[in-house]
């Protein structure tokens, strides 16, 4: 909340501030964290897949949902949405070729072809707004701030030219404030951007 009134224009921080985000709800990023949060008196963020918090799968990897839930009662730590289903690698063509979820037309298998624009955006769309609401059913807090998986906002779309624009028009929709991961030599500062109609931060 104070680094978006931050970007907004809306509130002043203190020199040299930063936001401390992690992702994908691992276990390895809040058992060893938190007793240095408590201890220093920090707050952090954690990205959550919400579509892993249930599954018996990876379960010693991923953070459950009672776990997720400490967390945020115990006021050190907000949850927020990475994704519900984007973080594994779909069929892009009908020889296997696997891509990401976001930025590409997945394979129909049961159609023989790839699917249309307009589902993409149907399916784009439900998975981030099941993400949001699980998000803020866990925290009880409201979803503002979404992280792309891998950092791809649909730059590096492997068979669809329009997914940069598309992705970002849906994001914009349903959260105020997006973060990606800049990669290479590139500065991750964030600046205020009074008027701007949507918040693209880098982490």
């Amino acid at each position: 909340d104070e680094f978006y009134a931050f970007l907004w224009g809306e509130r002043s921080l203190p020199e040299r501030s930063f936001l401390l985000t992690f992702d994908d709800s691992r276990k390895d990023s809040f058992y060893p964290v938190d007793p240095i949060l408590q201890t220093l008196g920090y707050r952090a963020v954690m990205f959550a897949i919400t579509g892993r918090i249930d599954s018996n799968v990876d379960q010693a990897f991923h953070l459950s949902e009672p776990e997720l839930r400490l967390m945020a009662q115990s006021g050190r730590w907000g949850i927020q949405p990475h994704t519900h289903r984007g973080h594994d690698l779909y069929p892009l063509d009908g020889e296997g070729r696997k891509g990401r979820f976001y930025p590409n037309l997945l394979w129909r298998e049961s159609d023989g072809r790839l699917e249309t624009e307009d589902e993409f955006m149907v399916r784009v769309r439900g998975d981030l707004e099941y993400a949001k609401r699980l998000a803020e059913r866990i925290s009880g807090m409201p979803a503002i701030g979404f992280s792309y998986p891998f950092g791809d906002y649909g730059q590096h779309s492997e068979n669809f030219p329009g997914a940069e624009r598309l992705l970002r028009e849906i994001v914009e929709r349903i959260y105020p404030m997006s973060f990606y991961q800049p990669w290479g030599n590139t500065y991750s500062q964030n600046y205020p951007v009074p008027g701007s109609d949507s918040l693209f931060a880098r982490r």
